[in-house]
């Protein structure tokens, strides 16, 4: 059987593929959000910890530029997700994207009383390799 694809279905498939992704990446960091919380140790045992911050689709903008930005961006502190948006008119939601080990965090962004990036990429190879080795 020979189905072809007009234009209107292809850019209807494409949107509900795009939200979709939008919430599954969404979702995505919300669960590493939880996830990523420090477990309860005993005191002296601790690792310390700072928060990173994230953005996160909404209903209203499920584009493929944010669900990407959101996906794999980490942000210093929530002024700098706040402006650092995919686009203008972006209105992805800055929540706290989890936690990090000091020297991890430390590592991204710089020293955190004189913050070198306030902004960072997994896609960028040295972000992935000090998330994967810290």
């Amino acid at each position: 059987m020979d189905k072809r694809i007009n234009r209107r279905s292809f850019l209807k498939r494409g949107a509900a593929l795009a939200g979709g992704l939008a919430l599954t990446f969404s979702t995505s960091i919300a669960t590493l959000a939880d996830e990523s919380q420090p477990s309860q140790q005993p005191a002296g045992d601790s690792v310390r910890t700072r928060t990173f911050f994230a953005l996160a689709t909404t209903r209203d903008d499920q584009d493929k530029a944010c669900a990407r930005h959101a996906a794999n961006k980490l942000f210093a502190s929530p002024e700098a997700a706040d402006s650092n948006r995919a686009h203008p008119g972006c209105k992805c939601q800055v929540i706290k994207g989890g936690e990090l080990p000091e020297a991890t965090w430390s590592a991204l962004f710089g020293n955190p009383k004189a913050i070198q990036r306030d902004a960072v990429d997994r896609r960028w190879g040295w972000v992935g390799q000090t998330l994967k080795t810290n």
